[in-house]
């Protein structure tokens, strides 16, 4: 109950404190104190991870000394069953720390000390953009595994989005599973979740999300793409104003439309330093959300203008990371649509510098299309 306590104390401080470090520590037993040679046979048997004192030790000024915001919150251990861990890695020999398979993550979140959140309202209410649901993962298997580099994710699902409108959640879970460990590589599954008054559960996001040992090489675009425009043109201002997009001021990033055909469209895109502003909690050379969220609104863009119809974010296949697009970064665009239904639209993404290299590959990101939205998205802008 105290570490419970101890552990939505952090994140409550860390909402209200965005800027501040703040860190509570979930130990597993370590292999000294209470822990007599007689437990440590019991735990041993149950597959508990025993905690080495001296790679402990070293976590533990790691973590102290690192200077990132990130998730308040870091379990040192594995599931007290015993089941997370393979009996290959129980051995007493090992003075290694321990990969955990099974983790939970409570976070706190207040849309007040996030300001960026005024700038994304549908109809009447604030709604968390879902590029931060992303970002909320790669800070828990960041604080999980800090060991790795995030690569990108799969099968990322979109189930109930958060809209702040007096009935949301206070507290989200966050659960971590361990789906395959090889030597440099991990592959985790990642759920966001709360609860229900009556205690159960109402699921948001899920996607399992690709770590490794090093960052991946971030290739070159081969084909010719016009000049990248730098200053904010007529065409691009106004699709914040006509109800293709509902974004208000920090989230409009498009500078320039390009192109755009049946095939799909290409963006000439700026996040201004100016955001900073905005942020929050989110740290933007970790997980850029403001650059991130324009791979949803080139999805927007597309079918408002090609369809006439205005569409929200669903189920993304893939996104493969290989650098943030950073602040005052002109960057690239590039959508190309490879499916098209009468309720939906599936495309693949690309961001990418000007000196072409690609510094993310999205994989089937899907919208879900429908004409009751567009006089949804007409409003937000009176």
């Amino acid at each position: 109950i105290a570490n419970d306590i101890l552990n939505k104390t952090a994140y409550r401080f860390k909402a209200l404190h965005p800027a501040a470090q703040v860190l509570s520590f979930n130990w597993g037993p370590w292999d000294g104190g209470m822990v007599t040679p007689e437990l440590k046979r019991m735990f041993n048997d149950r597959g508990v991870y025993i905690i080495p004192l001296a790679a402990g030790a070293e976590l533990l000024l790691n973590e102290l000394a690192a200077d990132t915001n990130r998730c308040p919150q870091i379990l040192v251990g594995n599931d007290m069953s015993g089941e997370a861990l393979a009996a290959a890695e129980n051995e007493e020999t090992d003075t290694s720390l321990k990969i955990p398979s099974v983790s939970r993550i409570s976070k706190s979140f207040l849309a007040e000390n996030h300001p960026f959140l005024a700038d994304h309202r549908i109809g009447e209410n604030q709604v968390l953009p879902t590029v931060c649901a992303i970002a909320w993962m790669v800070e828990a298997v960041a604080a999980g595994y800090p060991d790795f580099v995030y690569l990108g994710l799969e099968n990322y699902q979109l189930f109930k989005g958060i809209v702040f409108d007096g009935n949301q959640a206070s507290d989200y879970m966050i659960d971590l599973n361990l789906l395959d460990k090889k030597s440099a590589t991990l592959r985790v599954n990642v759920k966001i979740s709360s609860e229900k008054t009556d205690g159960s559960p109402i699921f948001h996001y899920a996607a399992t999300l690709l770590l490794a040992k090093e960052n991946q090489v971030a290739p070159l675009y081969n084909a010719e793409l016009p000049n990248l425009v730098l200053g904010k043109q007529l065409n691009a201002a106004a699709l914040y104003k006509d109800g293709t997009l509902f974004h208000g001021s920090s989230l409009q990033g498009v500078q320039s439309l390009l192109q755009c055909d049946a095939q799909g469209l290409l963006l000439s895109c700026l996040i201004p330093r100016s955001v900073k502003n905005k942020q929050g909690e989110f740290d933007l050379q970790v997980n850029n959300i403001f650059a991130n969220d324009l791979v949803y609104q080139a999805l927007l863009i597309w079918a408002r203008k090609e369809l006439g119809l205005a569409s929200l974010p669903g189920s993304t296949l893939s996104w493969t990371v290989y650098g943030e697009v950073k602040a005052d970064q002109a960057f690239y665009l590039q959508l190309c649509v490879r499916e098209q239904q009468a309720n939906k639209v599936v495309a693949d993404i690309k961001l990418i510098d000007r000196n072409k290299q690609i510094l993310a590959e999205i994989s089937g990101a899907e919208v879900t299309t429908s004409a009751s939205l567009n006089n949804l998205f007409q409003r937000q802008q009176q």
